[in-house]
């Protein structure tokens, strides 16, 4: 089963997790469930409070740590899922310091919400994974690293589904291609040394 850490955390409180060891298996039911954290809203609000993860490391059968419409800050850790290590949707606001995320589909992903990267290294366990996947929402990456068939995928998903990618600093790097886009806009920006 899935460790819920925020259920009764009141407006403006931390949750802090650290050096924990989670590991949770596939609900053949619902194959992307459970995920060793889940921060989820509860009662339809935007979770009040914020998560913290000070390293450990956090197995699931499905997704390592899925953020739903929280806030979560991770300053290291591994996380690996069997489809994700980690994905935030629905609003969830997350900032990913550091860190080992590994995926089959991806190491990281994000739908509908804004995430932050500044360090960390994405990487997917399958031949025809990405590092990063972006389907809608606000991706910004500072540092870190991600690899996989793409470093960087914004999938090609409906006309819909907006998102935003700037990138100021990283390595990507992929079998076919570091950034790849589907008819989507980025903002890269190059430093001059």
């Amino acid at each position: 089963k899935s460790t819920t850490v925020c259920k009764d955390i009141k407006s403006n409180n931390t949750a802090v997790i650290n050096n924990a060891t989670v590991r949770t298996d596939m609900d053949k039911q619902n194959p992307y469930n459970p995920a060793a954290v889940d921060i989820a809203n509860f009662n339809g609000q935007q979770f009040p409070g914020k998560v913290v993860i000070n390293g450990g490391t956090y197995q699931s059968g499905a997704i390592a740590v899925l953020n739903v419409n929280g806030n979560v800050e991770i300053n290291g850790g591994t996380f690996i899922g069997e489809y994700y290590g980690f994905a935030t949707t629905n609003n969830g606001h997350s900032n990913l310091k550091a860190g080992t995320y590994k995926g089959a589909i991806a190491g990281a992903a994000v739908a509908n919400a804004p995430l932050t990267v500044s360090g960390g290294s994405f990487v997917s366990t399958a031949d025809d994974g990405v590092g990063i996947e972006v389907e809608s929402g606000a991706l910004t990456v500072t540092g870190g690293s991600a690899k996989g068939k793409f470093g960087i995928v914004k999938t090609d998903s409906s006309s819909e589904d907006m998102a935003e990618v700037k990138v100021t600093g990283g390595t990507f790097t992929g079998k076919e291609d570091g950034l790849h886009l589907h008819n989507s806009d980025i903002e890269i920006s190059i430093l001059e040394m």
